[in-house]
């Protein structure tokens, strides 16, 4: 009768690691999906989702479009104004 108990102890403990770890795994996933939604429903997110279908053929989505703005921006304000920005 001890050794089932002990046994029915230690499997508790297991099962109780499993489901939190599982359970944080879950939230992780979960910050993750609200993090996408808050990105995509953004003024940028907006203006990457807009021009997703001029840049799609070349294999770019909505994401890679707004950090090809980002970089573009800066560039030209650079050229007008004359500063100097390195090549990577």
């Amino acid at each position: 009768m001890h050794k089932y108990s002990a046994l029915k102890q230690h499997s508790s403990a297991d099962l109780s690691e499993k489901l939190e770890a599982e359970k944080q795994e879950k939230l992780t996933e979960l910050n993750h999906i609200q993090e996408r939604v808050r990105h995509e429903n953004s003024y940028i997110g907006k203006i990457g989702k807009s021009i997703e279908p001029a840049i799609q053929p070349l294999g770019f989505d909505w994401k890679m479009g707004v950090s090809c703005l980002a970089e573009w921006q800066p560039r030209k304000l650079c050229k007008h104004h004359g500063c100097a920005l390195p090549n990577r």
